[in-house]
């Protein structure tokens, strides 16, 4: 029941997260921040030790499939979680676990990854993306939040019986100095 876009900004060497849920308090239960500023965001069913866990292995400088494979070791129930990781070097990559409820899944390019799960389509993260893309010359904040506006217009999150949830929690943070 969350959409989020994770992203990355090569001109400001900056790193930032959208993300909203219906969940309340989902910003404060979903992401978890390395030492070095890296993002870890668990969502699907989120847990935060899971994501902790995910952040201490960035700052052990572990590879991804390590920081997966450590995530997954701690959590017996990682198949139900939604991950996307935000390296502060701009390589994402992420996960959606077999057991997620539908439409969950993600997608990963050089300088984000757009993700949700209890969505209305797989047209909710094409239109992050497309949003994130088309605003290349924008600030992150700005494209970041374009980003989770058009998954919202896009359809967003709904229920089991198809009905649209409302969001009622959000998470926008940026990391780094920006611009001069």
């Amino acid at each position: 029941m969350t959409f989020s876009i994770l992203g990355y900004c090569p001109k400001t060497d900056q790193v930032g997260i959208a993300l909203t849920t219906v969940t309340l308090a989902g910003g404060g239960t979903t992401t978890s921040y390395s030492y070095g500023g890296d993002i870890v965001v668990v969502q699907a069913y989120g847990n935060l030790q899971c994501g902790t866990i995910g952040a201490r292995a960035m700052d052990e400088g572990c590879s991804p499939s390590e920081v997966l494979e450590r995530m997954q070791a701690g959590d017996t129930n990682f198949d139900y979680r939604q991950v996307g990781v935000m390296p502060r070097d701009g390589r994402p990559y992420g996960l959606t676990g077999t057991n997620t409820r539908p439409w969950a899944g993600h997608l990963v390019e050089d300088d984000f990854i757009s993700m949700g799960n209890v969505l209305v389509s797989g047209e909710v993260v094409e239109a992050m993306a497309e949003a994130f893309r088309q605003r290349s010359g924008e600030s992150l904040a700005e494209r970041l939040m374009c980003a989770i506006e058009a998954g919202r217009d896009a359809g967003g999150q709904v229920s089991p019986d198809r009905q649209p949830y409302n969001e009622r929690s959000t998470l926008f943070r940026v990391h780094g100095a920006g611009p001069d």
